[in-house]
């Protein structure tokens, strides 16, 4: 019995090692495969949009709780030594370029931004009068910018649809053209991904970003995207190459855009089929926006406009057809009790004509979007010439930072327009706004409370009153 035991046990013993060795190898390489997801998780987490979402979910349930819990978090994080640790490595890394002769900007992808952002050009310029700059720019906006004097070329090789194919652009063009340092403003693009381990001076989005959010956490002064990269920019080159920054800030600082001849013709000749090429009192309502949390409300919109079509001082109003709202100008149409007055723009307007056309109306009404940047910035033609440049803009902001994008001609800590006449900026009372909400596309909102407050027909009086004191 006890040897049939023992040999049983040595039987067993022989087989153990083989079957425990088995189990550990599975165990290993579970181990691993799950390690390998873990990490391929935090490198696809992009930690902004992350902590929008979370906020959305916060302030869903709690919006004035979670609009406090997430701008102290942010504040925390963005505090000013945390600005001057990344001033530092961009200056570093500036000085490393202090000679140089060409130089790369890549713009943001979004319309509002490509504009805002040439400030980075004329910053540029003013240190490094000598070097070649070019501007990477999404496609759609090539038309508003290849005419601008502080740019030497322009390249249209960005999409908003492939940002891959937008990514190797921009690499093989740094590889053809020899660029002596790489500014990158768009946080779409990684350095990994455009020069991957190539030693080539490059500054990144980070500061600029932190230091936009720090200002406007801690400080209630003018904090426009376009007059902080501006100044960011000639102060960073200025400290690399030890000269006086004085003369670079001086500048009379505004947002441009250049329009082409033929752009300016086409947008008189629409005008002049639809009888308002000489019109008084002629108002451009823009319809549409990319995001819910910055489109104005469909019952905002009709009261505008309800209102505008029964004033004496409103002669025209030209509605923007739907690029993202698909139809909205159909079915405010359809809602107007009296439409005679309204013209709709065709989808199909190039943007350049969109810009042109802005110059001749007298108001121009607009949510936070990339028009509304396009309607506030002076405009020249290829030239160089002023053109009218007296388009009063009303715009009103839901969910993005008002102090960071928009423009009021009454008020110091908002950017002054480009315009001969004055903006107004109208600001909803969203109890749950906070400094995520820049962060659009991460947002994940349920209840959109991104325009309460708000009052289409106030908006409409101050139109009214405006057009009829300009006369």
């Amino acid at each position: 019995m006890g040897k049939s035991a023992s040999g049983s046990c040595n039987k067993m013993h022989k087989v153990n090692p083989k079957y425990h060795a088995s189990v550990k190898e599975k165990i290993l390489l579970l181990h691993d495969y799950i390690y390998e997801k873990i990490d391929a998780w935090i490198k696809s987490v992009y930690l902004p949009d992350t902590v929008a979402a979370a906020s959305s979910m916060l302030t869903d349930i709690l919006p004035g709780t979670g609009k406090y819990i997430t701008n102290n978090l942010i504040a925390s994080a963005a505090n000013i030594l945390t600005v001057k640790l990344m001033q530092k490595k961009d200056l570093h890394i500036a000085a490393k370029a202090r000679n140089s002769k060409k130089i790369l900007i890549i713009s943001d992808l979004n319309m509002g931004d490509s504009v805002n952002l040439q400030s980075v050009a004329l910053a540029v310029k003013k240190v490094f009068p000598e070097s070649k700059v070019d501007y990477a720019v999404n496609k759609s906006m090539y038309n508003l910018i290849v005419f601008n004097p502080y740019v030497d070329r322009v390249f249209n090789i960005l999409s908003t649809s492939n940002i891959y194919m937008s990514s190797k652009s921009i690499s093989s063009l740094i590889d053809s053209e020899k660029y002596d340092l790489v500014v990158n403003l768009c946080p779409f693009f990684k350095k990994n991904h455009i020069i991957g381990n190539k030693q080539l001076p490059f500054i990144d989005y980070g500061s600029l970003s932190i230091r936009l959010v720090h200002n406007e956490l801690y400080s209630n002064g003018l904090n426009h995207v376009s007059y902080q990269a501006y100044h960011y920019f000639s102060n960073l080159f200025c400290k690399a190459k030890k000269i006086n920054s004085s003369a670079a800030r001086k500048s009379v600082f505004a947002t441009s855009i250049w329009l082409p001849n033929e752009s300016i013709r086409m947008a008189g000749q629409f005008l002049f089929k639809n009888g308002l090429l000489r019109s008084e009192g002629l108002v451009l309502f823009n319809s549409d926006a990319t995001s819910k949390y910055t489109r104005l409300p469909f019952d905002i919109q009709l009261n505008i406009l309800k209102s505008l079509c029964k004033s004496d001082s409103v002669q025209a109003i030209l509605l923007t057809s739907g690029h993202t709202y698909i139809g909205i100008e159909n079915k405010l149409l359809n809602a107007l009790p009296n439409h005679n007055k309204v013209t709709v723009i065709p989808k199909e307007m190039p943007i350049d004509v969109y810009a042109a056309l802005i110059d001749f109306c007298d108001v121009f009404v607009t949510a936070d979007t990339g028009t509304m940047h396009i309607a506030s910035a002076k405009k020249f033609n290829e030239s160089g010439d002023e053109l009218r440049n007296e388009t009063a803009v009303f715009s009103v902001f839901g969910a993005s930072s008002a102090r960071m994008y928009g423009y009021d001609s009454y008020n110091g800590n908002f950017l002054k327009p480009g315009q001969n006449k004055p903006s107004r900026l109208y600001i909803s009372k969203a109890p749950c706004r906070n400094i995520t909400c820049i962060n659009k596309k991460a947002k994940k909102c349920r209840n959109v409370r991104c325009f309460e407050g708000i009052s289409g027909f106030e908006i409409a009086k101050d139109i009214i009153i405006y057009l009829s004191k300009d006369r």
